[in-house]
């Protein structure tokens, strides 16, 4: 039997998953509507600050293609697992192709702040797991 935590960070519907030996984060990302189905995308624990800072670093790309192209104009451009887009529905940085656009410097503090608690909460959840998986060992014996 193996025992999993599961809490939420507060935005995109992103939870932290943990059990006794790590944690991960997962994302469902639903299709455009009821014909397609969704995806997942789960991000390591040792992942999590490299996917903080892509994030950063895909807005400030996002800004200045945002600054250069004239209205109207559609980009989408590849950044790792995160997609740029402008000038078309979900503009901003979007998880996969266009899901959770972060379009504005408050949705990507929002981010960070999700992602940067993560970092903390992962490891505390991963400890009570440990504790929780010995004391149903122990309650078996």
């Amino acid at each position: 039997m193996s025992l999993e935590i599961k809490e939420a960070i507060g935005w995109a519907g992103g939870e932290i998953l943990a059990d006794k030996d790590g944690w991960r984060l997962s994302f469902y990302l639903r299709g455009p509507d009821s014909r397609y189905s969704g995806s997942w995308f789960k991000v390591e624990a040792s992942e999590v600050p490299r996917l903080i800072e892509g994030y950063r670093s895909a807005f400030l790309r996002f800004e200045q293609i945002s600054a250069a192209v004239p209205d109207g104009t559609k980009v989408n451009e590849s950044k790792g697992r995160l997609t740029i887009r402008v000038g078309d529905f979900a503009a901003g940085v979007c998880m996969g192709s266009y899901h959770n656009a972060v379009g504005t410097r408050n949705s990507l503090q929002t981010v960070t702040d999700a992602l940067t608690r993560a970092l903390s909460r992962g490891p505390a959840l991963v400890a009570a797991a440990r504790m929780l998986s010995q004391t149903t060992v122990l309650a078996r014996t």
